[in-house]
């Protein structure tokens, strides 16, 4: 078992790590004291540990898919009136994005369920505008989870990259 103060430095750096570094330690404690304690509901105590960095890992994949449906709308109606308030609430959801991503997160993002995520939430969205997706976007998102976490990837960065990736797709 890891000293208090790497289990203080994993809690503040990657929830979900540490979220489940605990439920297998309760695990292994309760496979151990489940004969002498009637005290501890350590089914649900797991279960709720367990919860912390899944509900974090759960707020990581809902940014990604709000970041990519935002674009997605400003890419493919430029000219609507609420393209300033989506760039601004891209850049709310990247904030907490940023403030939620943990490195054990990583390996559990998938960017391509996010675009398809992304693209059932846009299409509903522009169409209440009079627009609509274009076809011939690519199945496969066109942005990695690392452009997402650069500050510096701006908005113009990624309407390009959508209007181009129809160009880019095989009829």
């Amino acid at each position: 078992m890891l000293p208090t103060t790497s289990h203080s430095a994993l809690y503040e750096d990657d929830i979900l790590a540490w979220s489940e570094d605990q439920a297998e330690a309760l695990r292994r404690l309760a496979a151990e004291m489940r004969p002498n304690s009637r005290d501890l509901d350590f089914d649900n105590i797991i279960e709720e540990i367990g919860e912390v960095g899944r509900a974090q890992l759960e707020t990581v994949l809902s940014q990604i898919v709000n970041i990519l449906t935002h674009w997605l709308m400003g890419a493919f109606d430029p000219d609507a009136p609420s393209v300033p308030h989506w760039q601004a609430e891209v850049q709310a959801f990247l904030t907490r994005l940023l403030l939620a991503y943990a490195p054990s997160m990583r390996q559990r993002i998938e960017m391509d369920w996010a675009w398809r995520r992304a693209l059932r939430t846009a299409e509903p969205k522009l169409a209440a505008y009079g627009a609509r997706l274009p076809d011939g976007l690519p199945d496969a998102c066109p942005f990695s989870l690392d452009e997402l976490l650069d500050p510096d990837f701006s908005w113009d960065q990624a309407t390009t990259r959508l209007r181009a990736s129809l160009t880019a797709s095989p009829e």
